[in-house]
């Protein structure tokens, strides 16, 4: 049986290796996918893809399956290696701007056609109009230093930003009510007349050795028990699920279970796990819609009361 790597395999590792000559500490992002995507500093995901050159269509071609590649581009910091294995030489692109040129790029039902020259010009379809010229992204690494963007590009709308933290503070009253400590990381919205900050019985989540505290710090409600996490919630009304999923991976050591709000039936959620994405946490990962936590919390707060009135 032969084990040897194969060509792609080779320049995927050279190209890594180059990626830490720079001084980046990197890891494979196991929580999003099982090969490929990498945690980079910590705050910013690399997606490679590797092509050796067709001589009889005079380019290097790379698939990008479809679900990923739309929720990759949504992560901050996200980046995009296309490397050519006859070099492991790359361009590095954002991955938000490659999404942008979706409609100019050739596809199928389930990938993306991605087609470079070897003078690296990026191939659209002929109603597109030109090549894109990818010079000024071959081998820049610098792409890599630039400094995290900590918010979205686009503010959710009042009304969005609102329902959000109410299903915040219900989750923060409902934590209480059921005698854990609570987290969020937002204290300055409003939930019946009181701040989230002072409904939080935490008001600084506490370190773990080995994760990424930042992104951990996040996560939009916490319950503990004795400072460890055992249930994490992420509510996903406007942004993409994957976003959510990643910050709750961050705890995937610790054995939280972790708990998606939507307000769908689920689908989008299951959509967005589907196959290997996610694979190492989706078995503790469950979905609630909104209503539900809204009919939880009237059924807590109702049953504290009576547990109040009767002294048991």
């Amino acid at each position: 049986m032969n084990n040897k790597p194969s060509r792609d395999t080779l320049a995927r590792d050279l190209f890594m290796k180059r990626v830490r000559d720079h001084g980046h500490e990197v890891e494979p992002d196991k929580v999003i996918a099982r090969e490929n995507i990498y945690r980079v500093d910590g705050d910013r995901h690399l997606l490679v893809r590797t092509s050796r050159f067709h001589g009889s269509r005079g380019i290097y071609f790379f698939g990008l399956t479809r679900h990923i590649f739309e929720n990759f581009a949504a992560l901050p910091n996200a980046v995009i290696a296309f490397v050519f294995s006859d070099s492991s030489k790359a361009v590095l692109l954002p991955a938000a701007w490659m999404w942008e040129q979706r409609e100019k790029l050739s596809a199928d039902g389930k990938q993306f056609k991605v087609e470079i020259d070897k003078s690296l010009q990026l191939k659209l379809l002929k109603e597109a109009g030109k090549p894109i010229d990818l010079t000024p992204f071959h081998e820049q690494f610098t792409i890599l230093a630039v400094s995290p963007s900590t918010t979205a590009s686009k503010s959710p709308s009042k009304e969005v930003a609102d329902t959000h933290s109410e299903l915040q503070g219900m989750l923060l009253e409902i934590g209480n009510v059921r005698g854990f400590q609570t987290y969020c990381p937002n204290k300055s919205p409003r939930f019946r007349n009181r701040s989230l900050g002072e409904m939080a019985t935490l008001k600084a989540f506490p370190d773990f050795p080995g994760l990424n505290n930042e992104i951990v710090r996040q996560i939009d409600v916490v319950w503990l028990e004795k400072s460890f996490p055992l249930h994490a919630f992420e509510i996903e009304l406007t942004t993409g699920i994957w976003s959510g999923l990643v910050r709750l991976g961050e705890l995937r050591r610790l054995n939280t279970v972790f708990h998606v709000v939507t307000d769908d039936d689920g689908s989008s959620f299951r959509r967005r796990v589907t196959g290997d994405i996610f694979a190492e946490i989706i078995d503790r990962c469950h979905h609630a819609r909104d209503t539900e936590i809204r009919e939880l919390f009237d059924l807590e707060t109702r049953l504290s009361g009576v547990r109040k009135r009767l002294s048991v």
